[in-house]
């Protein structure tokens, strides 16, 4: 829920602004050198100025322009910003608010510095409630109350946060440590040559042992005091199941598959399912707010699969502009 009755104030060393409409934070965006953030409360431009050099920062197409308003015009210990180093390049990163939970729960969407480029690119999925573990370069996203979550995420190539693993959590009572409901993971494999169990954590090492290249079963994760990340597997043998501790950085885990979520557009009677792209209309369609499974996109056609309420699939292709997409992450269940 975003709009709740909360507070905001802004913390992040704000200074006497240029302009009524332009709000200005001055950061550390490196060890040697500050740099300002600028951003326009009326037009939402906004920019940064790091010496004599300004770097324009172009804002999600995600970014919920309405919450912004609200939160401008409430009043609580809060930051709108905040800027972390969150692939750990040695450059800070922008965090911008764009959701706040009656649990308090905070999503942020990141713009982080490509210093090759001297660009910020947006990661453009919202990360909630983000811890960093510089040691391990893991990203720990968690969401409060209720059915929650916990989601991981790591450092690509190019700089770039990618999720690799979701765990789904239950709290039966506030009393109550939180259980696992599901763990999903993506294609998780042996990286190191040679991998012995553990018992628990950093504790007790067994005889038993992976090598490299073998398929496991990640079921959960800690973070111990020292920095370091540990993952509960499971790996099938042919005779037995064997299960213990590892280090999460002695496994490859597969980045979790961006999927599009298609909703008929309000105001679309009817979306007819045609034979093929720019084929021929068959009798069959989808109405206001059905949802498709999007199979392959081709310029503006979709070809999707459609299950009624009975179960029943019908698979053809529709017209991209009769729906409204969504992008989203999601890790593979098992």
């Amino acid at each position: 829920m975003k709009f709740i009755l909360f507070f905001l104030f802004f913390t992040l060393h704000m200074s006497a602004s240029p302009r009524a409409d332009t709000l200005d934070y001055t950061f550390e965006m490196t060890k040697e050198q500050n740099a300002t953030l600028y951003f326009n409360i009326e037009t939402y431009n906004t920019y940064v100025e790091v010496g004599n050099k300004r770097i324009n920062v172009s804002l999600s197409e995600r970014l919920d322009k309405d919450f912004i308003v609200y939160a401008l015009e409430a009043d609580d210990n809060i930051s709108l910003f905040t800027f972390d180093d969150v692939n750990f390049d040695g450059y800070a990163d922008i965090g911008l608010l764009n959701s706040y939970g009656i649990t308090g729960n905070m999503g942020r969407i990141y713009y982080v510095y490509q210093p090759s480029k001297m660009r910020y690119e947006v990661y453009p999925y919202e990360i909630t409630n983000l811890e960093l573990f510089p040691k391990e370069r893991l990203l720990y996203s968690h969401i409060l109350g209720g059915l929650g979550w916990i989601k991981l995420y790591k450092i690509d190539a190019e700089g770039m946060p990618y999720e690799m693993m979701e765990i789904l959590l239950s709290y039966p009572k506030e009393e109550e440590a939180d259980f696992i409901v599901e763990t999903r993971v993506c294609d998780t494999t042996i990286k190191a040559l040679k991998v012995h169990f553990y018992k628990h954590p950093a504790i007790e090492m067994k005889k038993s042992y992976l090598i490299k290249g073998d398929s496991i079963d990640v079921v959960d994760f800690a973070m111990l005091g020292d920095g370091t990340a540990w993952a509960e597997v499971e790996y099938k043998g042919t005779k037995k199941i064997f299960k213990g501790w590892m280090r999460m950085s002695d496994i490859r885990f597969k980045a979790c598959p961006v999927k599009l979520s298609t909703t008929v557009k309000e105001g679309v009677e009817k979306s007819y399912l045609y034979d093929k792209k720019n084929g021929k209309k068959t009798k069959q369609y989808v109405v206001m707010y059905d949802q498709i499974e999007v199979l392959k996109k081709d310029s503006s056609w979709l070809k999707g699969r459609f299950r009624n309420d009975a179960g029943k699939e019908t698979v053809g292709w529709v017209k991209e502009s009769d729906f409204e997409i969504e992008h989203y992450i999601e890790c593979c269940p098992k």
